[in-house]
């Protein structure tokens, strides 16, 4: 019960840096691109080995392109995407409620 309290501090508190902390406009690379949605934009992603298989993996977290001309919440997702043994990545999960939509949150 302690773990998941603390996991979902840590989700609140990286839903809330997310939303809060704008995020720098860096190019994302090409073979993540057939990854985002349709209607979708890159918020933010991260490069790095997630499953110990020696080969980079990506986290991907997408945003509704209308989402800052509305007032209504927009889920955002959350993507992971692994390797496989030829180099290319794969989908693996995908969750939309780990991050707050744009209408949740607030101060704390």
């Amino acid at each position: 019960m302690f773990n998941l309290i603390i996991m979902l501090i840590y989700s609140c508190f990286i839903s809330f840096l997310l939303t809060v902390i704008p995020t720098l406009n860096k190019p994302v690379p090409s073979e993540i691109h057939p990854f985002i949605k349709n209607g979708h934009a890159v918020l933010d992603y991260k490069i790095g080995d997630l499953n110990n298989d020696q080969l980079s993996d990506v986290i991907l977290i997408l945003k509704d392109t209308n989402e800052e001309s509305r007032s209504v919440g927009f889920p955002r997702s959350v993507i992971i995407l692994t390797r496989n043994s030829k180099g290319n990545l794969k989908k693996t999960k995908e969750n939309n409620k780990i991050i707050f939509q744009t209408d949740e949150g607030g101060v704390f």
